[in-house]
């Protein structure tokens, strides 16, 4: 966690290349840990500097094990609360993303 702190801390500051050495260090301790919401903080941590340094693609790639970190976990705690808002899919509700699309 206080890897990724630091990561932050280095991305506020515009210290890019050393906020993607604390996040890498921070995801390769959380996985090591199995902390899970720190994997995925790191992750769209990691993504926004990669965005800022205009490498879109390392962005998207960031950001992509994010969903499916979030997603298998959904997956597996059906009744969690989802971080991109959406019921579990055997929910009857619309989700607000479907109400979007009208």
């Amino acid at each position: 966690v206080v890897l990724s702190l630091i990561g932050g801390s280095y991305a506020s500051l515009g210290q890019y290349p050393q906020a993607l050495e604390s996040y890498q260090q921070a995801l390769v301790v959380a996985k090591e840990m199995g902390d899970r919401i720190t994997k995925e903080a790191v992750l769209s941590g990691s993504g926004a500097v990669y965005q800022a340094l205009g490498q879109y693609s390392q962005a998207l790639s960031h950001v992509l094990l994010l969903i499916c970190s979030h997603v298998k976990y959904s997956q597996k705690h059906p009744n969690s609360r989802s971080l991109f808002l959406f019921p579990p899919s055997n929910s009857s509700s619309k989700s607000p993303m479907s109400r979007m699309r009208r």
